[in-house]
């Protein structure tokens, strides 16, 4: 009968060992993302009685990974009412993101330096892709967890994993995974608030109804803006219309005169 090599044994516990560890590191993630996160209601800066500041819309096209100006313009707004000077910055990242982020890209960036909006911005923006890549690879057969900008559960969803917890270990991914083995696969936000006691995962999912509310009040900030943004404003004619040129023809084609 031949022996066991006590190097295989020491290797598997090293491999059980970091296995715990990682599932920990996921799980306590997750925690601090629930709690450092708030939900408390901000004065919102506008540029008029109907919608949000684009003051900060060119640098959320430029730094924000191709995410809907109108989302970060919401997010921002529930975040910080829009203030750069916010002490968690113009989009609030909490210590977990920052420290992730600059583990993940070699940075050092402190919490003073979230002030500066482009910093917030990139962190915040490089974060929610990473949440939407995770949603995408381990739940590829939940609809309303692959990228949909005009998805409200999808909205809903990213949101809710940027603001309570998104991991596999304890997060709004864990709960999707308990969802799935059960052979649900439309899952939404209420779902996943509903089922989180039960899946095991973060107490932020499940016990603290302020931040599903949260969530939607991001969601249909996104929407309003959305609108708000595919609406162009009529052509101011004095007069009878006489001729084409003064009516706004709209988009053109491309190659179009």
């Amino acid at each position: 009968m031949s022996k066991t090599n006590p190097l295989l044994w020491l290797a598997a516990g090293a491999g059980a060992v970091w296995a715990v560890s990682r599932w920990r590191t996921g799980a306590q993630r997750d925690e601090r993302f629930g709690d450092e996160h708030d939900e408390d209601d901000v004065e919102v800066v506008r540029d008029d009685s109907k919608g949000l500041t684009r003051k900060y819309d060119a640098a959320f096209e430029a730094r924000g990974r191709g995410l809907p100006v109108p989302y970060l313009r919401a997010l921002a707004a529930r975040e910080s009412g829009m203030r750069e000077k916010d002490p968690k910055g113009l989009i609030n990242v909490v210590r977990v993101v920052r420290e992730d982020f600059n583990e993940r890209h070699g940075t050092a960036h402190r919490p003073q330096h979230l002030q500066d909006p482009i910093v917030s911005i990139t962190i915040a923006a490089d974060t929610l892709r990473r949440i939407i890549e995770s949603y995408a690879k381990n739940h590829a057969a939940v609809p309303n967890l692959r990228e949909d900008w005009a998805n409200r559960h999808f909205v809903e969803l990213l949101t809710f994993g940027w603001n309570a917890g998104y991991s596999e270990k304890a997060g709004v991914g864990h709960v999707a995974d308990y969802l799935e083995r059960q052979g649900q696969t439309d899952i939404t936000l209420a779902a996943v608030a509903k089922n989180a006691q039960a899946a095991g995962a973060s107490h932020w999912l499940w016990a603290h109804p302020r931040k599903v509310a949260w969530t939607r009040s991001v969601a249909d900030l996104y929407f309003t803006e959305r609108d708000r943004d595919g609406v162009k404003a009529p052509v101011a004619v004095d007069g009878p219309v006489t001729h084409p040129s003064q009516v706004d023809p709209g988009p053109q084609p491309a190659g179009a005169a």
